[in-house]
Order: C-alpha cells, then structure tokens, then sequence
C-alpha cells in the first residue's frame, strides 16, 4: 500500500490519474466505482451486516437450535423403537418441521426487512459532500466517492474518505471519532517523512470533520482501504436501546427459568420412583418446559418494530437513525427549537401589493390566476399588476450583486426571496398576454445609482437592446415630452414612504396621471393596510416601493430624482408554516415546554410568537444582551418562565438547555452552527433540519428532519410516543403468553408426574410448537402496524419511564396465570367428561390457551384514553391474523391430516364452555397505568 503522506503532489496526480482543477470525469468515477465498490465505513450495526451473515446467525440462534432439538426428539422413538416408524410420529415430524420452515423464513424476512428499513433511513440522512467532477463541483453521497476524487472541504463539512492535502488554508480536524479521543490536527500540503498515522498533517482521515478553515484534497482510499475500517481501529459502539436491552434481559431470564424448571421436573420424575416407566415420548414431552419457557426471541421482534417505527417516522418527514434515539423521542418533554425551518418558512415571498391605486393580497391574485376564465379581470386584476411584479422581479434579481452595499430600507432580504416573484409573473404574463420575457431581455443595466440622504432610494437604469428597440412599450408610459420611442428606462425602488413622497405621478392602468396631496395621502393610508392586524394578515417583513421613468436619451443623475411615476409597493413576508399554532396549540395543552429561539431581532421573534401564542406580551422576549446580565442562581429562577430568546450565542443556548434539564425537563435541542455541538450533546435528543446545517450537526444529530414545519416535528413526536406505548404493550401481551403457556404446561406436567393414570398429559410436544405458530409467530407480522389516533393532551408527556415498570411485570404475570386458570379449568371440564384414550382433552385444552392468549391481545393493547372497539380497529393486519389463526386451528381440529399430526379429535359440544372462557378475556384487566 502506497504511503501517500509522502508523494508530492504531480506524482499524486499521475499515481492515481487525477487533474488538480477538473477532478474526474463522470464516465471515469462510474468506471472506478464499479471496480471499487461503494465507500462505506464499517460500524457494529445491523444494517450493514450481509445476508449470508445474518443466515448463519439466525441458525446458531439458540431458539433454532431449541426447535431442532425438538425435531429430533420427536423423531428419535421412532428410530430406536423396533418396527415400522409410526405414522402418526411421522405427520407429526413433518407437520413440526413445516412450521419451523415458516417460522424460520417469516423470521429471516423480517431480518432483511428489518436491515432494508434502517439503509433507508440512513441514506435519507445521510449528508452530500461537495467534490469536483469534469471542473463543476457536485454534490455528492459519501459512498459515491471513489479514488482520485477531489473533494471540496470548508468549516463544519463532513470527510468522506482518506485523502491528501493538495491545499490548504488554516485548516484544523477534528480526529476523535477515528482516534476515541479528543484530537485535533492541523493540516498541510506539503509531502512529509513517514509518519504514524497520527502524524500524518498532510492527511485527511474518512469519518472525521473539518472543524476550521478550507482547503481542498485528493481522495486516496476508499471502502475497505480506509483507515476508519481496519480490523485494529477502535470505533464507538452503537448504544442500544432500553427496549432491546430489556427484551435480551428478559429473554435470558425466562430462559434460565425454563432450565432450572426443566431440572426441577426430572428430579421430581425421579425421586417420585417413575425413572424407569419414563418412555422417549414423554422425556421429549417433559423437554417441551424449555420449549415453552424461551420466548421467541425477544430482541428481534424489539428491533422489528423499532426499525417499522423508524420507517415510519421516515415517511413522516424524519430521519432517526438509531432506535435509542426513537426511545428518548418518544419520552421529550420540552423543545428548544429554532423559529427560522420550524415556524417560519426559510424563504422570503410576495404577500400583498397596491397597484392601480387599488390594494391587492396573495389570495385574490392567485385564485384569479387560477380560475378557468380566460378574460382578464379589470375589477380584482389591475392592469399595472404585471409590471409592478416585473419592475419587482427585475430589481430583486440586479440587487444580488449589491449585497455588500444594501443598507437603510433595503437589508439583505433580497438574496433568500423564493421564486413566487417568477411564478406570478410568468402566471400574469400568460393571462394578459404580456412577452414580458421579451422585455425582460431587451433591457440592459447601464448604471445602478446606489441611495443617498437625499435619495433614499436604488435606481436602475436600463437601456434597450438595439435589437430590441420596437419591442411594444404600451405597458410603461413614456413621462417625457418627447415623442419618440423611449430607450432608457430608470427603475427606482427602497422604502414605500420614501418611492412615494419621490414621485410626482402615478401609474393608473396605461395612464401615467399627475398625483396631488390627496392622492398621496390615500396611497399611504391604502399601503397601511400591510401592517393592520385587525385584517388577519401576516404582518410582512419588508415593504417596497417601485417607480419608473422613460427618457429618450440617456439621463443625468439630476434627471433621475425628478418626475418620477408610483408603479405601485409589494409587501415581502417571511411566511409562518400554517399547520405551526395548531401543533404548538396542542403541545402547550398538554404540558409540554416549547422555547423559541430566533437569529431576528426581538420584535420580529415577539410578531413570530405572539402568532403562535406561545407569548401574550410583546416585551416577553429574552435577548442574548439580556442573558449576559443574569446571574446563574437569578437564572435558574426564572428559566421555566422564558419562552422566547432573540439571538442567544452558542454558550448561551446550551445554558437554556442545561438549566432546563436541571429543571427535570427531557429536552430535544435544535443545532444551527458548528458551535451548537456541545449543546446538541447535552439535549436528551438533537435536532438538525437536512442540508441547512453544517456536516458535523447532521450527521451527529439524533434525529435529521428533511421536512422543514414544526407540524412535522410535532407529528412524528405523536407517532413515536403512541408507537413505542404500543410496543411496550406488545411485549407485555408477549410475555403474558409465555406465562400462560408456562404455568399451564408446568402445572398440567405436574399433575401427570404424580398420577398418570387420571391425569393425562395437557400438551404434548406437537400442540406446543403448533400454540407457538399460532400465538408468537403469525401475530408478530402485523406489529407495529398500529393506527394512531390520540393526541398529546391525552397521551401526556411524561419522563423517560423503564420499558417495563414494576407494574407492567405485575400486568403480564397476573394476566398469564388468569389465561392459565381459563386454560386449567377447560381442562378441567374435559376431564370431567372422560380421560380415556382418543378424548378431547388435549383438543379442548390447546383450543381454549390459544383462543383466550388471541383475544386477551385486545385488551393488553388498549390504551387508558381509547375504546375496546378502536383498539380492534387500530390494527387491520392483526385483527386479520388472529382471525386466520383462529380459522387454522378449527382446520387443525377437523381436517384428518393435521388431526392426525396433532393428536386432535372432533369435539362438538364442548364449544359451549371453550368460548365462554376464551370471551373472558375480553374484561378489562389492564394492571398498568399505561
């Protein structure tokens, strides 16, 4: 392997055939990513483990090996005993081993869609690094990078593969996630001794960050050559949720029970003096304790439904790569969010203008173009409207250039306008059959008059093209005296007042008129109505004016700040999400703490929340000035009271956020820049909207939200917190079935042990493995898949609570040992009638566990807050498989092949006590306050 710290860097370029300012070409990176394969950092993680791995690991599982210890105990009297192999010991091998078949491909299926669902959350947050290909730099998936890239790296961006400085300036990486320890390196470009890797400054390392400063580098190795994937490098493990851990947990214990159950069992055997008359069949029987006692594993149908969550959650609008993350998502009870991407919309718009004299809003202009009449409407459509969006449009895209120079009533809100300028003036062109295209490329900029103290305002000035000189003017009067054709055209535009009180007319339809006081008057008090709350209108961020003037010949700067024409004012808006104040409405309702943070000054952020409801005064808005004034016991006084912040700095807000969860809170924490890191560490949870925050955040964040709206955020934290109750009671009913299995099998054993001859065996080894069929496995295929229809003012926020509290064990063992009484006493009922060889006994006791574990499913699923009847609703897939379970057990018992398997027989009347019993468990017997 090539030490690339040391090549300079014409031999670097010729090694890996490369150029310096044009990259690779696109065919040539297709071409090395095939040979190459994708670039990809190994982690311990489920999603990127192969399908041959995850084959064999769900072989050595030992549930699978459980099941084909099973096989072979019912195979094996058989075998030893002298004559032909009995027929019935055949179907039921077979019938065995076909359910092992489908419970083991069911699983598996559930695996590759289990690690299908977590590729694709990943990729959807994954973050685009910039590279450069055929000298044009793209944006680019870090798998995609191959060797000889050139990648583009600047503050905050994301290293996507090992490469070689080729340039720098001041750059400085942070190396802790190769290194597990905090190591900052500053880099070079020039060729070096051989180095430790440590060492290497003129080295960019894949997995790590640029922390300051830019430069640029050639990748060198990618995929299994990187650094960041040697067998020898440390890398932090992936936190596992309380929900696995718990369903390991559990799943240890249960089985560890079942073990010393299972020892306990052959002593009684043999200390009751029935060692001897203890045939295969019954040894294979007493063996079926550890069959019952191990619980499909736990940890799979755990990560099955977190990863169906996550997908979920996807498909909401967020990303949540990790299932801890869900957890600690689904227990928030206060957010520090950002009130640009959550509140307010990124972009500027057009939101309400005065044109022809008459006031015109968003609304009435998009429904008018939007309506199938083709006429143009004189009343609600003023015939200026178009020029004035033109004359807007037209300035908007020319002040890009002036950036540095926009001051006074003209800040740097141009450059962030969305393009409802284009759209509207493309839509009003079309109706009115306007080419203002045309116009707008038969003028060229000659000057730009920037603002003074005595003109207030921006003035362009336009000259026609030569080729454009008869292109129709009738929409623009000429105001001079002269009457040829006009070739200059002076766009003016600033503050509304300033445009106002500057013109001498105005602009009505195709008629420039002279304006008197009056007319002024009215046009100011007409433009008053942008900010008039009382009309329901979002008060808008910027109002501007626009006038025109045409001369003949090219003007004197004197002559552009005389005579000019009122065109008209437009109205920009930095709009509000509109499903914002209900979603923040609710969290408020249900006790969960929303705090705003705002990069606008504090009377915009007092406008934003007022809106929102979330303050009643304007003066309730906390500036950073304002912080730096509080003493820290002051503060953590008064932080529960503090809703809105207007431009705290870095330290600042993770201050907010430590006080807060001083304050008991479980806080989810929205990042901006790269010094947001610490605060983002300290949150419960952190937030990053996708491709608006630096690398280092996104890919560090616990949860990427790809569709900016607090209603999106607010959906999905509704979704996690319903979602991760119902796993909770899943797992809860999960384990009340292998309660009821266990203690009615133990018990029914136990009676068998002591008199054989009255009390025939409850379950043999067949209807064991067929219950699991129908109880653990079918049902396990609609988790997740629940309906949600509360609201957070009844599913409350709450803090973080175990996965299984003391009362959720008390719920599932008392509902187990009930299911096992109903069970117990069919059994009962059965005896009564007969015991003799080729009764019902068996049939009516595994028809009875399986009916009553398949109904009580309803009950333990039910949420304090909803109906027996929504419950059932909630989940179509489940309800359809239960009854399909439900249909395969009346099957088992009258169709011969399987009852021959089975050991079933045709029972008639004893349904009128199997239903009864099984119906009970339609009772409430919630335990757990859930």
């Amino acid at each position: 392997m090539s030490d690339w710290s040391t090549k300079t860097i014409p031999n670097l370029l010729h090694e890996l055939n490369t150029d310096l300012e044009r990259g690779l070409s696109a065919s040539e990176a297709a071409t090395r990513l095939s040979h190459q394969g994708e670039n990809q950092i190994f982690q311990k993680s489920h999603a990127q483990q192969t399908t041959f791995h995850l084959l064999t690991h769900q072989f050595i599982d030992f549930r699978t090996l459980l099941c084909l210890g099973v096989m072979i105990l019912l195979i094996l009297p058989g075998l030893i005993l002298p004559g032909p192999f009995p027929s019935d010991l055949l179907l039921s091998a077979i019938l065995v081993g076909g359910v092992f078949v489908v419970q083991f491909g069911l699983q598996f299926y559930q695996t590759l869609n289990t690690r299908s669902s977590i590729q694709q959350i990943w990729s959807a947050a994954e973050v685009q690094v910039p590279v450069m290909r055929d000298g044009v730099p793209v944006w680019l998936p870090p798998a995609s990078i191959v060797t000889g890239d050139l990648l583009l790296l600047d503050e905050g961006d994301y290293v996507a593969a090992d490469a070689r400085m080729v340039e720098t300036d001041g750059m400085v990486v942070d190396e802790s996630p190769l290194f597990g320890r905090s190591v900052f390196s500053t880099k070079v470009a020039e060729e070096l001794e051989t180095p430790s890797v440590t060492e290497q400054k003129n080295m960019v390392l894949g997995g790590t960050y640029i922390i300051q400063g830019q430069g640029r580098a050639v990748v060198v190795r990618t995929g299994e050559q990187l650094q960041m994937n040697r067998p020898n490098q440390k890398s932090n493990p992936e936190l596992e949720s309380e929900a696995e851990v718990s369903g390991s947990i559990l799943t240890k214990n249960l089985s560890w029970l079942g073990f010393l159950l299972l020892v306990a069992t052959l002593i009684i055997y043999w200390s009751l003096g029935r060692w001897r008359q203890l045939s295969l069949s019954t040894l294979g029987s007493i063996f079926g304790i550890l069959f019952v006692a191990v619980p499909k594993d736990l940890d799979h149908l755990i990560r099955t439904a977190l990863s169906r969550l996550g997908r979920q959650l996807l498909d909401g609008g967020i990303s949540v790569r990790h299932p801890i993350n869900i957890e600690r998502l689904s227990g928030l009870t206060g957010l520090c969010t950002q009130q640009i991407g959550n509140f307010t919309q990124p972009e500027i718009t057009v939101s309400h203008l005065v044109a022809d004299g008459q006031y015109l809003d968003r609304p009435t202009w998009e429904s008018e173009f939007s309506s199938s009449n083709s006429e143009p409407s004189d009343i609600n459509i003023p015939l200026t409207f178009p020029w004035l969006i033109w004359a807007a449009n037209r300035c908007v895209n020319e002040s890009q250039n002036w950036r540095s120079g926009i001051q006074m009533d003209l800040p740097t809100i141009f450059p962030w306008i969305d393009d409802s300028l284009h759209k509207t003036l493309q839509t009003s062109a079309q109706r009115y059959e306007i080419d203002l295209e045309g116009h707008d490329s038969a003028y060229l900029k000659v000057a730009e008059v920037p603002p003074s103290s005595q003109q207030p305002y921006f003035s362009l000035l336009l000259k026609t093209a030569h080729d454009a000189e008869s292109s129709n003017m009738s929409g623009l009067a000429a105001t001079n005296e002269s009457d040829s054709e006009p070739v200059f055209l002076q766009l003016a535009f600033g503050s509304l007042d300033n445009i106002l009180h500057a013109s001498d007319n105005v602009q009505i339809n195709d008629t420039s008129i002279r304006m008197n006081a009056d007319q002024k008057l009215y046009i100011s008090e007409l433009s008053r109505q942008f900010m008039d709350s009382s009309l329901g209108l979002a008060q808008p961020e910027r109002t501007l004016g626009f006038a025109f003037q045409t001369f003949a010949r090219r003007p004197t700067l004197g002559e552009l700040h005389v005579d000019l024409t009122f065109l008209g004012g437009v109205a920009f808006r930095q709009p509000n999400y509109p499903e914002a104040r209900s979603a923040v409405d609710e969290c408020l309702s249900s006790g969960m703490k929303i705090v705003m943070m705002s990069e606008q000054e504090a009377n915009r952020a007092a406008e934003v929340a007022y809106e929102l409801d979330l303050i009643c005064d304007f003066n309730s808005v906390t500036t950073g000035q304002e912080l730096e004034t509080f003493g820290a016991d002051y503060y953590d006084s008064v932080v529960e009271l503090l809703l809105v912040y207007s431009r705290p700095s870095a330290d600042q807000r993770r201050s907010i956020v430590q006080h807060l969860k001083r304050h008991g809170y479980n806080i989810g924490f929205w990042g901006q820049t790269n010094e947001d890191l610490r605060a983002t560490r300290t949150a419960n949870v952190s937030f990053a909207i996708a491709d608006s925050v630096p690398h280092l955040l996104q890919r560090n964040a616990g949860v990427v939200v790809n569709q900016p709206g607090f209603h999106v955020v607010f959906k999905s934290l509704l979704q996690a917190r319903e979602s991760y109750a119902n796993l909770k009671n899943w797992v809860r009913w999960y384990l009340s079935c292998t309660t009821a299995q266990l203690v009615t099998f133990v018990v029914g054993l136990g009676l068998f042990c002591f008199n054989p001859d009255r009390f025939p065996l409850i379950l043999d080894l067949p209807q064991l493995v067929w219950i699991n069929l129908l109880v653990g496995v079918i049902p396990s295929l609609a988790i997740a898949q629940d309906t949600i229809y509360s609201n957070l003012q009844k599913n409350k926020p709450q803090k973080i609570l175990p996965f299984l509290e003391q009362r959720g064990y008390s719920d599932f063992i008392v509902r187990g040992i009930i299911i096992s009484l109903i069970t117990l006493v069919s059994y009962a009922a059965a005896l009564g009638r007969s015991h003799t060889i080729g009764s019902p006994i068996q049939t009516v006791t595994c028809t009875t566990l399986i009916l009553a574990q398949l109904i009580s499913n309803f009950q333990c699923r039910r949420h304090k807050w909803s109906t027996l009847p929504e419950t059932i609703k909630s989940n179509p897939w489940l309800l359809v498989a239960i009854l399909f379970c439900c249909v395969l057990q009346g099957f088992s018992i009258y169709l011969p092949g399987i009852q021959e398997a089975l050991g079933f027989v045709p029972i008639t009347s004893e349904w009128q006590w199997i239903i009864p019993l099984s119906i009970l468990m339609f009772l409430p017997l919630n335990l757990s306050n859930k």
